[in-house]
């Protein structure tokens, strides 16, 4: 067929030769509109699945940059949840088409059940946005974890050889296919989702603690801002209204050697706990960063008091609440934390969400 525009007269279909007539060699002196492109030159090639999810990588770190810039309290919240509708549809994405697809052709399960965490934390913090707004405590920090947590994965993700991308690349998962299931579904996603009427995205692996009575988790939620015993230990009114001691009973920063430790009191008698892993982030004035610990060695917490281990903390060097842990150095200073923790007791294992204000830590060189 000839394409679209085209002058048909001497198709070789014509049985005899034409002699154009006037009219016919008037529009030949003409110009022709330029021809449209048919359907299959005019399409644009697919996206890549990688490519795909790595853009939407992109625009996520765009939203929370713009959100870190700006004051306006307005203009956060409709940061906040562009950002939220993002990573819903985006998490969403991964898990109905990417994730199983890798797992198909063999990519480390380890490595993709790590990444469902991953998402499912990022859901958590989602969740908390959704129903709150930046005039609540903690609404910064908690779009500033969300955005380590994000960073985090991405780095996991996009890993040159050992990330998820390269092996599933390596696996044999055909992008080209898969982006095509990709971009079609993302396009009923957006559709679907209400940047305005957001539902708070539903974990896969994990199953947060709820609060009773405004209470925190006691692992989690205490006050430091009290006077230490003849152990060294905090005390104050606290201790008078409960007879449970609290998970986590003081902390100690070492700036030298970039770590931090935890004195614990198991609340078992007989069964010794083991925290799996730690994804934490600390910070000063609830919304400054201190420091970020990623920890995934388990140790045990026998019955009683126990120490930690030096858990290696990344510092945020150019941060306010670095300069105030320093600032501290000698005394103690009260931090916020937020992150998730793994707990292994015997066959059972749970990944629990983690937030504590007002945490005492000692701040030694």
């Amino acid at each position: 067929m000839p394409p679209h525009g085209a002058d048909c007269i001497n198709s070789s279909e014509n049985k005899m030769p034409v002699t154009p007539s006037a009219t016919t060699q008037k529009t030949q002196g003409q110009k022709k509109p330029p021809a449209t492109p048919t359907t299959a030159t005019a399409a644009a090639p697919a996206q890549k699945a990688d490519a795909l999810l790595k853009a939407d990588h992109r625009k996520v770190e765009a939203i929370f940059a713009q959100y870190e810039n700006t004051e306006d309290t307005a203009q956060k919240q409709k940061l906040a949840r562009q950002v939220c509708k993002e990573l819903i549809v985006h998490t969403k994405l991964e898990e109905e088409l990417f994730y199983p697809a890798c797992k198909e052709m063999g990519v480390e399960e380890d490595m993709l059940d790590e990444a469902q965490v991953e998402h499912d934390g990022a859901k958590t913090l989602i969740a908390e946005l959704i129903k709150g707004t930046p005039a609540d405590e903690f609404y910064d920090a908690k779009v500033k974890v969300l955005s380590e947590y994000i960073k985090h994965h991405v780095g996991e993700e996009e890993q040159p050889r050992d990330g998820i991308f390269a092996k599933a690349q390596k696996a044999g998962v055909d992008m080209t296919a898969l982006g095509q299931k990709l971009q079609a579904r993302k396009q009923q996603l957006v559709a679907e989702t209400d940047e305005n009427r957001l539902e708070p995205p539903q974990p896969r692996s994990l199953h947060p603690q709820q609060q009773k009575d405004g209470q925190e988790n006691s692992m989690a939620g205490h006050s430091n801002d009290r006077d230490r015993d003849d152990r060294g230990r905090f005390t104050g009114d606290d201790d008078d209204k409960h007879d449970t001691p609290h998970f986590i009973d003081d902390a100690t920063f070492h700036l030298l050697s970039s770590t931090a430790q935890f004195t614990l009191i198991s609340p078992l008698q007989y069964s010794t706990i083991y925290i799996e892993d730690i994804n934490a982030t600390a910070f000063y004035n609830h919304t400054e960063p201190v420091g970020h610990i990623d920890y995934d060695l388990p140790f045990k917490v026998p019955p009683g008091y126990s120490t930690s281990p030096k858990l290696p903390v990344d510092w945020s060097l150019d941060s306010v609440g670095y300069e105030a842990l320093k600032n501290a150095l000698g005394g103690t200073l009260k931090l916020d934390a937020i992150g998730t923790v793994g707990i292994r007791l015997g066959q059972w294992s749970e990944t629990v969400w983690y937030m504590g204000s007002g945490i005492g830590a000692s701040v030694r060189f």
